[in-house]
């Protein structure tokens, strides 16, 4: 049975509005295609992605950020409202078709882009199209995305695009099924760089190793591959 609930005629108290706004999630969360929301329910929620304060906005979007009863019309504004407000729609929301990821895609900046990378079940075409976005954080974030769908191709693109920027490289090298033959490039593509990387390339390196013990293994690899016995020894020094 459909929750009923009665908005009242003004809430201008932002703790009441904030509580309209709980009400609203509350009652899209217990909605699916066999328990519709109420004509009530359907105006709290109009009420709550129309409010004036970000953070009234912001809230019901991270209640009803999974939820598959949250209408599409309002899911569609949440994801073109601030970043404060879109990101949790844009990484989690179930509702939105193929299409409208792309289309959201191409509109939305660059730290909401980087928010559709992260989600889950990412099919190719999608995948492609963040590539081909040039946005670095966004592939990376697609990278590291244990769900998106990159073929080898798209792989081998990314590689001969982007591996230049070291993070690009380590996220694609830390990919599980990466290609025998792409995962021996991305070992031996870089050896030069350390030799070759001034003072402040070779000190971020050491910074990034120093927090990550699978960076630090590989970095040190590559230093001694490459005959660089002073990185190398510097790294372990750290």
């Amino acid at each position: 049975m459909s929750q009923e609930l009665n908005p009242p005629a003004k809430a201008d108290d932002l703790a009441v509005r904030l509580n309209l706004a709980r009400e609203a999630a509350a009652a899209v969360c217990a909605a699916d295609t066999d328990n519709a929301l109420s004509a009530p329910a359907q105006e709290l929620v109009r009420i709550a992605i129309s409010d004036a304060a970000v953070r009234v906005r912001q809230a019901f979007a991270s209640e009803v950020r999974a939820a598959p009863g949250l209408p599409r019309d309002a899911a569609l504004a949440l994801a073109r409202d601030f970043e404060l407000v879109a990101i949790p729609i844009l990484r989690s929301s179930p509702v939105f078709s193929d299409l409208e990821i792309l289309a959201l895609y191409a509109h939305a900046t660059k730290l909401k882009q980087v928010a559709i990378a992260e989600r889950a079940y990412l099919r190719s075409h999608i995948c492609r199209a963040i590539v081909e976005s040039e946005n670095i954080e966004a592939i990376a974030a697609l990278l590291e995305n244990p769900d998106s769908e990159l073929d080898e191709g798209l792989e081998r693109h990314i590689y001969d695009e982007f591996c230049h920027i070291d993070f690009i490289e380590r996220a694609l090298g830390s990919r599980p099924n990466v290609s025998p033959e792409l995962a021996g490039k991305l070992v031996w593509s870089s050896l030069g760089a350390v030799e070759c990387a001034g003072s402040p390339a070779r000190e971020r390196r050491i910074e990034h190793a120093q927090n990550r013990p699978d960076i630090a293994l590989r970095e040190l690899l590559k230093a001694c591959l490459a005959g660089d016995h002073v990185f190398a020894a510097e790294l372990l020094a750290r």
